[in-house]
């Protein structure tokens, strides 16, 4: 597999020698300055979808609409893009000045050569989020920016320029104008990055965040920011940081938020079981082994993370791991029997029966009330059913 920057350089030569240009523009030029890793790489060129298509033997079409093609090259997907037009003109210069902010408003030749007509370097060295132009036309072209600048900074540990956050605070109820597939995009890569102490500050406190339905909405939470959590990463992931997001003490509100942000049935399944266990655990005042067996290795983690936020003291997960991996059986399969023996031991018990019975065998054999053997099993459930 060719690397990112080789991939580039054979689509950018074949877009040269078909007499257009090609740059590589945007997050892969502000990571190469900065030094970080890059993960993609996007093109631009005057070249239109009909030109590119011609010039590239193999593409894929994921935005024709709006002048996009992916292609393959060396085992890397390459995203080109038709420069953006500008009072009429199409041109490098105006699809950069129509960028969200500084730091990704900058393009790359083959040379190696960086084009910065809008401060990107600056503002990189300076470690600070700014929107091109100095206005807030980027947040009005496109409100989804007011989340992306929220995320950019946390990524890339940058602070906020004053009029940026002034504009993000003044046009904060736009964040409602994008549709929720892309707002929930967004929220996704937010949580992938891992939040720490600060980071979660900056949400619970933030006007656009307060905008969102059902985003960090409980009181709880927003009691729990005086709390000094660990420098550490605290929250990370899909599984942690939805259920952080959407935490209810009422879970019908967690419930409706899932729905609406419109996650998949997996991840709804999961986040409830954390946000259950979690309001289960308070009230108890403490872990059973069959919370630990209900939630699994992640999901221990995703909630007593949310439990020690709420109630302001640090997790202690290794402790919790150590117990569940010291459980007789950690998933269903482990289990010495199946639905199959309770229909065989038991011919004339209805079906919905098996079902409730197999979950209560589970329930005795984590809780080490009755030994993981078919023998025991069958002995516990006879005495059970006399």
């Amino acid at each position: 597999m060719l690397s990112w920057n080789e991939a580039a350089t054979i689509a950018i030569k074949k877009l040269v020698d078909a007499g257009y240009e090609g740059y590589i523009v945007g997050g892969a030029v502000r990571d190469m300055v900065m030094k970080r890793p890059i993960r993609d790489i996007d093109i631009s060129t005057n070249a239109t979808v009909e030109e590119m298509e011609q010039i590239f033997s193999r593409t894929i079409d994921v935005g024709v609409a709006h002048g996009t093609i992916i292609v393959p090259i060396g085992g890397r997907a390459i995203e080109i893009t038709q420069y953006r037009t500008k009072d009429n003109e199409v041109s490098l210069h105006n699809d950069l000045s129509l960028r969200d902010f500084t730091c990704n408003a900058m393009a790359m030749d083959l040379s190696g050569k960086i084009i910065d007509p809008f401060g990107g370097i600056a503002a990189i060295e300076n470690q600070v989020l700014q929107v091109v132009g100095g206005s807030p036309n980027p947040f009005l072209d496109d409100p989804l920016r007011l989340l992306r600048a929220i995320r950019f900074s946390i990524l890339l540990q940058f602070s906020i320029e004053k009029e940026t956050h002034r504009w993000m605070t003044e046009y904060a109820s736009l964040i409602l104008k994008p549709s929720i597939e892309r707002v929930t995009a967004e929220l996704s890569k937010l949580v992938e990055i891992g939040l720490e102490k600060k980071d979660l500050d900056t949400l619970l406190s933030h006007r656009v965040i307060k905008q969102l339905p059902y985003i960090l909405s409980d009181p709880s939470l927003l009691e729990s920011r005086s709390f000094l959590w660990n420098d550490s990463v605290l929250i990370k992931g899909m599984l942690e940081g939805w259920s952080f997001l959407t935490y209810s003490q009422e879970l019908s509100l967690t419930r409706r938020g899932l729905t609406h942000y419109r996650l998949s049935n997996q991840v709804k399944k999961s986040v409830i079981t954390v946000v259950e266990c979690v309001e289960k655990i308070r009230l108890q005042n403490g872990w059973t082994n069959y919370d630990l067996y209900m939630l699994g290795e992640e999901g221990i983690q995703a909630a007593e993370k949310l439990l020690s936020v709420l109630e302001k003291r640090q997790p202690d997960i290794v402790s919790l791991k150590n117990r569940y991996f010291k459980l007789p059986i950690t998933s269903k399969s482990q289990l010495a029997i199946t639905g199959r023996e309770l229909i065989d031991w038991f011919p004339h018990q209805p079906r919905p029966w098996v079902g409730e019975t197999l979950g209560k065998v589970e329930r005795v054999v984590v809780s080490g009330k009755v030994r993981n053997s078919k023998k025991d099993i069958y002995k516990w459930l006879m005495e059970e059913n006399r």
